[in-house]
């Protein structure tokens, strides 16, 4: 699980890493032409790494005893 914590949270970093650079440099062609889509992409974009680093923030807390029973349960391990 510490791998797959450490997948997401690398992903969910570089992802946003990327967005900010690549808006603070002014890469992105579609915001300055102001085509509004770009926005929806970058909200998407936005969303996925947040969730990414939320996720694997999530997976590398030490679980409680009665989250594993239930993580148990939804995995159908239970």
């Amino acid at each position: 699980m510490k791998v797959l914590a450490a997948y997401q949270v690398g992903v969910g970093g570089a992802l946003a890493g990327l967005w900010v650079l690549l808006l603070a440099t002014g890469q992105v062609p579609e915001v300055a032409e102001g085509l509004r889509s770009i926005w929806f992409h970058i909200a998407a974009e936005a969303t996925t790494a947040a969730l990414l680093l939320l996720a694997g923030l999530a997976l590398l807390r030490e679980p409680t005893p009665r989250a594993r029973l239930r993580r148990r349960g939804q995995l159908g391990a239970g």
